[in-house]
């Protein structure tokens, strides 16, 4: 586990904008801002992540039909500004993270699979455990992620809120 960053910034290094933003809004409940890198220039998602003043990354393995993750992963390590930085490897890709298990150790990655509980990517950036009334799940579909509340079922402004709540009245 990282530690805990409070009011800081870290990048996401994804080809997925939905993600991204998925990622950003759930951050900003915690004070983190994000710099998003979508870049498929690793050299220079590198000097934006160096620049960016970031505490940590998320590092998607693919990104534009390649796995361009690792590479990221490499450049990171081998620049002096960034080579200490917490790296959080993200994937749907199970099986070939882990194919990829000795390179991520050896770099010192840490893993959080897709899909992932919203807890989980607080707990491995070092935020305690978010889990309450409020708690959000990440649930990916086909092509999708939706921020859904474990509680109700329903997403965030879900219009449907108040006929479901009527319809879960004790009998």
């Amino acid at each position: 586990m990282l530690e805990a960053i409070s009011r800081g910034r870290v990048a996401v290094f994804d080809d997925d904008i939905q993600f991204i933003r998925l990622v950003e809004r759930v951050l900003k409940c915690v004070n983190i801002d994000i710099e998003p890198v979508t870049t498929p220039n690793v050299e220079e998602a590198v000097r934006v992540v160096s620049c960016g003043g970031c505490q940590a990354a998320l590092v998607d393995l693919y990104m534009y039909g390649d796995i361009r993750g690792l590479q990221m992963v490499e450049e990171l390590r081998h620049n002096p500004d960034t080579a200490e930085l917490p790296l959080i490897v993200t994937s749907a890709a199970h099986r070939e993270l882990g194919r990829r298990v000795s390179f991520l150790v050896e770099h010192h990655c840490s893993v959080l699979l897709k899909p992932f509980s919203i807890d989980d990517l607080l707990n491995r950036i070092g935020i305690p455990s978010a889990s309450n009334s409020d708690a959000i799940s990440v649930l990916a579909a086909p092509g999708q992620l939706h921020a859904v509340n474990p509680g109700t079922g329903m997403q965030p402004h879900d219009s449907r809120r108040k006929e479901r709540s009527s319809n879960m009245a004790a009998p």
